[in-house]
């Protein structure tokens, strides 16, 4: 389950800093849905 954990967290940042704008949250809202489902991991 950590590893899950981790994965979870790694695609988080990947996407919150992706390099090209498609690849990144579209809105601020969007990150923070993202936010929300990661913390339910934790």
């Amino acid at each position: 389950m950590p590893a899950a954990k981790a994965r979870a967290m790694d695609a988080f940042f990947a996407k919150a800093c992706g390099k090209q704008v498609h690849h990144r949250f579209a809105d601020a809202l969007q990150m923070k849905e993202a936010l929300v489902e990661l913390a339910k991991l934790v």
